[in-house]
Protein backbone atom coordinates (compact mmCIF):
# COMPACT_ATOMS: atom_id res chain seq x y z
CA UNK A 1 0.00 0.00 0.00
CA UNK A 2 2.84 2.31 0.89
CA UNK A 3 4.51 1.53 -2.43
CA UNK A 4 1.32 2.42 -4.31
CA UNK A 5 0.97 5.68 -2.40
CA UNK A 6 4.62 6.50 -3.06
CA UNK A 7 4.20 5.72 -6.78
CA UNK A 8 1.11 7.94 -7.00
CA UNK A 9 2.95 10.76 -5.22
CA UNK A 10 5.94 10.47 -7.59
CA UNK A 11 3.62 10.36 -10.61
CA UNK A 12 1.72 13.47 -9.46
CA UNK A 13 4.99 15.33 -8.82
CA UNK A 14 6.35 14.47 -12.27
CA UNK A 15 3.02 15.44 -13.85
CA UNK A 16 2.97 18.80 -12.06
CA UNK A 17 6.55 19.49 -13.05
CA UNK A 18 5.85 18.65 -16.66
CA UNK A 19 2.78 20.93 -16.66
CA UNK A 20 4.80 23.75 -15.13
CA UNK A 21 7.49 23.24 -17.75
CA UNK A 22 4.98 23.27 -20.59
CA UNK A 23 3.34 26.45 -19.27
CA UNK A 24 6.63 28.28 -19.05
CA UNK A 25 7.87 26.93 -22.37
CA UNK A 26 6.50 29.82 -24.43
CA UNK A 27 9.81 30.85 -25.94
CA UNK A 28 9.30 31.13 -29.68
CA UNK A 29 7.77 33.16 -32.48
CA UNK A 30 4.05 33.81 -33.05
CA UNK A 31 2.40 35.11 -36.20
CA UNK A 32 -0.26 37.28 -34.60
CA UNK A 33 -2.10 38.33 -37.72
CA UNK A 34 -1.35 36.88 -41.15
CA UNK A 35 -1.16 39.49 -43.85
CA UNK A 36 -4.41 39.80 -45.82
CA UNK A 37 -6.20 42.51 -47.74
CA UNK A 38 -6.48 45.56 -45.54
CA UNK A 39 -4.47 44.02 -42.70
CA UNK A 40 -0.90 44.45 -41.49
CA UNK A 41 1.20 41.39 -40.75
CA UNK A 42 2.75 41.31 -37.28
CA UNK A 43 4.76 38.80 -35.33
CA UNK A 44 5.69 38.37 -31.68
CA UNK A 45 8.92 36.85 -30.41
CA UNK A 46 9.25 35.64 -26.80
CA UNK A 47 12.71 35.17 -25.31
CA UNK A 48 14.05 33.10 -22.41
CA UNK A 49 14.69 36.16 -20.22
CA UNK A 50 10.96 37.04 -20.32
CA UNK A 51 11.49 39.84 -22.83
CA UNK A 52 9.41 40.09 -25.99
CA UNK A 53 9.49 41.94 -29.31
CA UNK A 54 6.54 42.64 -31.60
CA UNK A 55 7.43 43.62 -35.16
CA UNK A 56 5.10 45.02 -37.80
CA UNK A 57 5.25 47.21 -40.88
CA UNK A 58 5.22 50.62 -39.19
CA UNK A 59 7.39 49.88 -36.16
CA UNK A 60 7.70 47.61 -33.18
CA UNK A 61 7.25 47.17 -29.47
CA UNK A 62 9.37 45.65 -26.72
CA UNK A 63 8.47 44.66 -23.19
CA UNK A 64 8.28 41.94 -20.55
CA UNK A 65 6.06 38.85 -20.47
CA UNK A 66 4.92 36.71 -17.55
CA UNK A 67 2.59 33.73 -17.16
CA UNK A 68 0.47 32.88 -14.09
CA UNK A 69 -0.89 29.57 -12.81
CA UNK A 70 -3.99 29.94 -14.95
CA UNK A 71 -2.01 30.09 -18.20
CA UNK A 72 -2.73 33.80 -18.54
CA UNK A 73 0.18 35.62 -20.20
CA UNK A 74 0.67 39.32 -19.43
CA UNK A 75 2.58 41.53 -21.86
CA UNK A 76 3.87 44.81 -20.43
CA UNK A 77 5.37 47.30 -22.93
CA UNK A 78 8.42 49.10 -21.59
CA UNK A 79 10.77 51.89 -22.40
CA UNK A 80 8.80 53.74 -25.06
CA UNK A 81 9.64 57.44 -25.30
CA UNK A 82 7.39 60.46 -25.52
CA UNK A 83 6.32 61.34 -29.09
CA UNK A 84 9.08 63.96 -29.27
CA UNK A 85 12.71 63.72 -28.15
CA UNK A 86 15.04 66.66 -28.71
CA UNK A 87 18.84 66.50 -28.70
CA UNK A 88 21.15 69.52 -28.86
CA UNK A 89 24.74 70.73 -28.92
CA UNK A 90 26.77 73.90 -29.30
CA UNK A 91 27.84 74.73 -32.85
CA UNK A 92 30.05 77.81 -33.12
CA UNK A 93 29.80 77.82 -36.92
CA UNK A 94 26.10 78.72 -36.78
CA UNK A 95 26.89 82.14 -35.28
CA UNK A 96 23.54 83.79 -34.44
CA UNK A 97 21.40 81.06 -36.03
CA UNK A 98 19.64 77.92 -34.84
CA UNK A 99 19.52 74.69 -36.82
CA UNK A 100 17.18 71.70 -36.45
CA UNK A 101 17.24 68.35 -38.26
CA UNK A 102 13.84 66.63 -38.23
CA UNK A 103 13.92 62.83 -37.95
CA UNK A 104 10.80 60.70 -38.39
CA UNK A 105 8.53 63.63 -39.24
CA UNK A 106 7.56 62.44 -42.73
CA UNK A 107 3.92 61.45 -43.10
CA UNK A 108 2.72 63.16 -39.91
CA UNK A 109 1.25 66.56 -39.15
CA UNK A 110 3.74 67.93 -36.61
CA UNK A 111 4.23 71.51 -35.49
CA UNK A 112 7.13 73.44 -33.98
CA UNK A 113 7.06 76.52 -31.77
CA UNK A 114 10.04 78.70 -30.92
CA UNK A 115 8.40 81.30 -28.68
CA UNK A 116 8.86 81.70 -24.94
CA UNK A 117 6.98 79.23 -22.76
CA UNK A 118 5.27 82.09 -20.95
CA UNK A 119 3.34 82.91 -24.10
CA UNK A 120 -0.33 82.12 -23.43
CA UNK A 121 -1.13 81.29 -27.05
CA UNK A 122 2.10 80.39 -28.87
CA UNK A 123 2.27 80.28 -32.63
CA UNK A 124 3.29 76.88 -33.94
CA UNK A 125 4.33 76.18 -37.52
CA UNK A 126 3.62 72.98 -39.41
CA UNK A 127 6.92 71.29 -40.25
CA UNK A 128 5.99 69.15 -43.28
CA UNK A 129 2.94 68.73 -45.45
CA UNK A 130 1.11 65.51 -44.59
CA UNK A 131 1.96 63.64 -47.79
CA UNK A 132 5.69 64.36 -47.80
CA UNK A 133 6.83 60.74 -47.94
CA UNK A 134 9.18 61.64 -50.80
CA UNK A 135 11.02 64.23 -48.68
CA UNK A 136 14.81 64.02 -49.04
CA UNK A 137 17.22 63.23 -46.23
CA UNK A 138 18.17 65.10 -44.16
CA UNK A 139 15.40 67.65 -43.53
CA UNK A 140 17.18 70.61 -41.95
CA UNK A 141 15.71 73.97 -40.94
CA UNK A 142 17.96 76.95 -40.12
CA UNK A 143 16.58 80.20 -38.76
CA UNK A 144 17.88 83.34 -37.08
CA UNK A 145 18.41 83.81 -33.36
CA UNK A 146 18.78 81.53 -30.37
CA UNK A 147 15.87 80.18 -28.40
CA UNK A 148 15.30 79.45 -24.74
CA UNK A 149 12.69 76.80 -25.55
CA UNK A 150 11.34 74.64 -28.34
CA UNK A 151 7.79 73.29 -28.41
CA UNK A 152 6.32 70.46 -30.47
CA UNK A 153 2.80 69.32 -31.16
CA UNK A 154 1.34 66.45 -33.15
CA UNK A 155 -2.07 66.84 -34.72
CA UNK A 156 -3.22 63.24 -35.12
CA UNK A 157 -5.05 61.97 -38.14
CA UNK A 158 -8.63 60.92 -37.40
CA UNK A 159 -7.67 57.24 -37.15
CA UNK A 160 -4.93 57.83 -34.57
CA UNK A 161 -7.13 57.52 -31.50
CA UNK A 162 -4.37 56.58 -29.08
CA UNK A 163 -2.62 59.93 -29.17
CA UNK A 164 -3.60 62.84 -26.96
CA UNK A 165 -4.83 65.48 -29.39
CA UNK A 166 -4.15 68.44 -27.09
CA UNK A 167 -0.68 67.94 -25.63
CA UNK A 168 2.10 70.38 -26.47
CA UNK A 169 5.59 69.18 -25.47
CA UNK A 170 7.85 72.01 -24.30
CA UNK A 171 11.64 71.62 -24.10
CA UNK A 172 13.61 74.20 -22.14
CA UNK A 173 16.98 74.95 -23.70
CA UNK A 174 18.92 75.36 -20.46
CA UNK A 175 22.32 74.76 -22.09
CA UNK A 176 21.74 77.40 -24.79
CA UNK A 177 22.27 74.90 -27.59
CA UNK A 178 21.85 76.09 -31.16
CA UNK A 179 22.14 72.83 -33.14
CA UNK A 180 19.35 70.26 -32.66
CA UNK A 181 18.00 66.94 -33.79
CA UNK A 182 14.25 66.56 -33.23
CA UNK A 183 12.98 62.97 -33.27
CA UNK A 184 9.31 62.05 -33.64
CA UNK A 185 8.28 58.57 -32.52
CA UNK A 186 4.75 57.60 -33.48
CA UNK A 187 2.81 55.87 -30.76
CA UNK A 188 2.35 52.32 -32.02
CA UNK A 189 -0.48 51.13 -29.79
CA UNK A 190 -1.94 51.61 -26.36
CA UNK A 191 1.05 51.02 -24.10
CA UNK A 192 -0.88 49.53 -21.20
CA UNK A 193 -0.41 45.82 -20.39
CA UNK A 194 -2.40 43.35 -22.50
CA UNK A 195 -3.09 39.63 -22.20
CA UNK A 196 -3.29 36.28 -23.95
CA UNK A 197 -4.10 32.72 -22.94
CA UNK A 198 -1.52 29.97 -23.48
CA UNK A 199 -3.44 27.05 -24.97
CA UNK A 200 -3.28 24.42 -27.73
CA UNK A 201 0.37 25.08 -28.53
CA UNK A 202 -0.01 28.81 -28.99
CA UNK A 203 -1.54 32.02 -27.70
CA UNK A 204 -5.13 33.23 -27.84
CA UNK A 205 -5.44 37.03 -28.02
CA UNK A 206 -8.78 38.67 -27.29
CA UNK A 207 -10.23 35.19 -26.92
CA UNK A 208 -10.42 34.43 -30.64
CA UNK A 209 -7.16 35.44 -32.38
CA UNK A 210 -4.94 32.37 -32.27
CA UNK A 211 -1.17 32.51 -32.86
CA UNK A 212 0.59 29.16 -33.14
CA UNK A 213 4.01 28.85 -31.56
CA UNK A 214 6.91 28.43 -33.97
CA UNK A 215 10.66 28.16 -33.29
CA UNK A 216 12.46 31.45 -32.85
CA UNK A 217 13.65 32.89 -36.14
CA UNK A 218 16.06 30.54 -37.86
CA UNK A 219 17.62 33.37 -39.82
CA UNK A 220 20.69 34.10 -37.69
CA UNK A 221 21.02 37.75 -38.73
CA UNK A 222 17.37 38.60 -38.03
CA UNK A 223 17.45 36.70 -34.74
CA UNK A 224 20.49 38.69 -33.62
CA UNK A 225 18.80 41.97 -34.56
CA UNK A 226 15.74 40.99 -32.53
CA UNK A 227 17.83 40.13 -29.51
CA UNK A 228 19.61 43.46 -29.76
CA UNK A 229 16.28 45.27 -29.96
CA UNK A 230 15.17 44.04 -26.53
CA UNK A 231 18.20 45.75 -25.02
CA UNK A 232 17.70 48.94 -27.01
CA UNK A 233 17.55 52.14 -25.00
CA UNK A 234 14.56 54.07 -26.30
CA UNK A 235 15.43 57.05 -24.10
CA UNK A 236 19.17 57.67 -24.62
CA UNK A 237 20.92 60.51 -22.82
CA UNK A 238 22.85 61.35 -25.96
CA UNK A 239 23.22 60.39 -29.62
CA UNK A 240 26.06 60.68 -32.13
CA UNK A 241 25.95 61.96 -35.71
CA UNK A 242 28.65 62.80 -38.19
CA UNK A 243 28.51 66.25 -39.89
CA UNK A 244 26.27 64.86 -42.64
CA UNK A 245 23.77 63.18 -40.29
CA UNK A 246 25.10 59.67 -40.49
CA UNK A 247 24.21 58.14 -37.12
CA UNK A 248 26.39 55.94 -34.91
CA UNK A 249 24.73 53.54 -32.49
CA UNK A 250 27.64 52.99 -30.11
CA UNK A 251 28.73 55.39 -27.37
CA UNK A 252 31.63 57.18 -29.03
CA UNK A 253 32.78 58.99 -25.88
CA UNK A 254 33.63 55.64 -24.29
CA UNK A 255 35.59 54.42 -27.32
CA UNK A 256 38.85 56.03 -26.20
CA UNK A 257 40.97 53.52 -28.10
CA UNK A 258 39.72 54.88 -31.44
CA UNK A 259 38.45 58.41 -30.78
CA UNK A 260 39.77 61.53 -29.12
CA UNK A 261 37.73 64.59 -28.15
CA UNK A 262 38.70 67.85 -29.84
CA UNK A 263 37.62 70.82 -27.72
CA UNK A 264 37.85 73.40 -30.51
CA UNK A 265 35.67 71.37 -32.86
CA UNK A 266 33.47 70.08 -30.03
CA UNK A 267 33.71 66.72 -31.77
CA UNK A 268 35.14 63.22 -31.45
CA UNK A 269 37.83 62.48 -34.05
CA UNK A 270 39.11 59.14 -35.30
CA UNK A 271 42.72 59.05 -34.11
CA UNK A 272 44.05 57.40 -37.27
CA UNK A 273 41.74 58.39 -40.11
CA UNK A 274 40.44 61.93 -39.55
CA UNK A 275 41.68 64.47 -42.09
CA UNK A 276 41.63 68.12 -40.99
CA UNK A 277 38.70 70.01 -42.48
CA UNK A 278 36.98 66.99 -44.03
CA UNK A 279 33.71 67.96 -42.33
CA UNK A 280 33.62 71.05 -44.57
CA UNK A 281 34.18 69.15 -47.83
CA UNK A 282 31.36 66.67 -48.46
CA UNK A 283 31.83 63.85 -50.94
CA UNK A 284 29.92 60.73 -51.98
CA UNK A 285 31.00 58.87 -48.82
CA UNK A 286 30.41 61.65 -46.29
CA UNK A 287 27.19 60.18 -44.90
CA UNK A 288 28.96 56.90 -44.11
CA UNK A 289 32.15 58.44 -42.75
CA UNK A 290 33.13 57.47 -39.20
CA UNK A 291 36.01 59.91 -38.85
CA UNK A 292 34.24 62.67 -36.91
CA UNK A 293 31.16 62.61 -34.68
CA UNK A 294 29.21 65.23 -32.79
CA UNK A 295 27.54 64.40 -29.50
CA UNK A 296 23.94 65.64 -29.15
CA UNK A 297 22.58 65.66 -25.60
CA UNK A 298 18.91 65.05 -24.77
CA UNK A 299 17.07 68.10 -23.44
CA UNK A 300 15.92 66.97 -20.02
CA UNK A 301 13.47 69.66 -18.98
CA UNK A 302 10.21 68.68 -20.64
CA UNK A 303 6.78 69.97 -19.69
CA UNK A 304 3.42 69.12 -21.16
CA UNK A 305 0.70 71.69 -21.59
CA UNK A 306 -2.72 71.96 -23.15
CA UNK A 307 -2.68 75.65 -23.90
CA UNK A 308 -4.63 76.63 -27.02
CA UNK A 309 -1.96 77.21 -29.65
CA UNK A 310 -2.20 79.11 -32.89
CA UNK A 311 -1.44 76.66 -35.68
CA UNK A 312 0.11 77.93 -38.89
CA UNK A 313 -0.83 75.28 -41.46
CA UNK A 314 1.57 76.60 -44.09
CA UNK A 315 4.37 74.01 -43.82
CA UNK A 316 8.00 75.00 -43.52
CA UNK A 317 8.79 72.25 -46.03
CA UNK A 318 6.32 71.40 -48.77
CA UNK A 319 7.12 68.40 -50.98
CA UNK A 320 4.88 67.29 -53.82
CA UNK A 321 5.05 63.51 -54.24
CA UNK A 322 3.81 61.37 -57.12
CA UNK A 323 1.67 59.21 -54.83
Amino acid sequence: MKRIALFVLIFMTINLLSCAQSKSDLVGSYNIRPKADGEIASSMHLFENHKYVVTFYTGGQVGNWAIDNNDRVTFTPTGMPKPFTIFGRQNKYLADSTRIMFSGFQGYENYIGTQKLANNKPLMKQVLNRDANCAPFPIVYTFKGDHEALSFFNKPFQDEENQDKNVVYNFKNEQNYNDFIAVYTKSTNDERPYFAMAKNGGLFFEGTIFAKKEPLLKDVENAQLLRKSIEHNFNPADIYYNPFYGAEAKDIKDDTSNYIFDVKKNAYLDKLNYVAGEELKPDDNSFNSKNIYYRFEALKTVTESKVPSQLNHQPIFNYKCDN
